[in-house]
């Protein structure tokens, strides 16, 4: 026999798996309280998804970006400074 006919002889096998009475219930049921878990979460997405698609909300999330990355400039510029002046004794304020 060819590896073909093996496998076609394999799967035509009838497999007898028992199942319970309420096995598509409990199944369904689960995928509903999933369901009802996921749109119950710590967060709502659509919630989430609205917000973030307006532009004001684009505009802030951007400008406290932009701000927080000049405030982290600002602080490495001054470490970098305040390390100059502290290896030539100027003054430190």
């Amino acid at each position: 026999m060819t590896d073909n006919e093996i496998y076609n002889q394999w799967k035509n096998q009838k497999i007898d798996i028992p199942v319970g009475g309420k096995f598509t219930d409990n199944v369904m049921s689960g995928i509903h309280r999933q369901e009802q878990q996921r749109r119950t979460g710590f967060y709502n997405r659509e919630l989430l998804y609205r917000l973030l698609s307006r532009r004001f909300v684009k505009a802030a999330l951007i400008t406290v970006g932009f701000v927080g990355g000049l405030l982290r400039i600002a602080s490495v510029i001054g470490f970098i400074l305040g390390s100059c002046m502290e290896a030539k004794g100027g003054l430190i304020w």
